[in-house]
Order: C-alpha cells, then structure tokens, then sequence
C-alpha cells in the first residue's frame, strides 16, 4: 500500500492510500484516528464511497448514481492499541472493496 503524508508541524493532517482490494478485511494503520475518510474506486472510477463519524461502525456511505448506506462490513475506526495505531478497516462489502480494483483513499484527521 503505497501513501502519501502532508504533515501539518508533527502530525499529518491528511494521507492519501492507493490500495488494490481483494475482498478480504483490509486494515489502514494511517497514525491516528481518522475524522474523514474519502474512497474512490480508481480502476473503474464508478464508485465513491465516505465515512464520517456518526456512522455505526461497519457502515459508510456510497455513492453511485444516489447515495446509499453500506450497512454492514463497511467502514471500522481501529482503536488505538500500543500507544500509536489509530486507523481503520475496509470490510468486505463488493461496495467499498471490490475485488483486485484498485482504490485511491483521503483520510483526514479528526480534530
């Protein structure tokens, strides 16, 4: 997984992920606790999905055509574990991780 940080003094206000999907459970150790996350299926560009927080965890927000709720095995915020990884999961709905598509990530962090 390949990103890119901007860094706002020591601590990212953003990074951007280019993830190949395979259906399976995928985490993100982005280094903190995400407060934003954009997705965009870059192999056939027809499917966006967000997450904001709000959303019960497992859901998120997809947007094809009209926008839809991804209820269940969607988007999870990853607790902070070891005093340093903060992120979250990508689930296995065909939505947001459809397999070998690869997808471009925005996650800003919260605060």
């Amino acid at each position: 997984m390949a990103g890119t940080v901007l860094e706002v003094g020591s601590t990212p206000l953003y990074k951007i992920y280019h993830v190949t999907c395979d259906n399976a459970l995928t985490y993100v150790d982005c280094g903190f606790e995400p407060g934003f996350i954009f997705g965009l299926n870059h192999t056939d560009q027809d499917t966006a999905w967000v997450w904001m927080p709000g959303q019960a965890d497992g859901h998120a927000a997809s947007i094809v055509g009209a926008v839809a709720d991804v209820n269940g095995n969607g988007v999870s915020i990853v607790p902070q574990t070891n005093g340093t990884h903060y992120g979250f999961s990508i689930g296995t709905d065909a939505v947001i991780n459809e397999n070998a598509k690869h997808y471009d990530l925005i996650v800003f962090r919260k605060g």
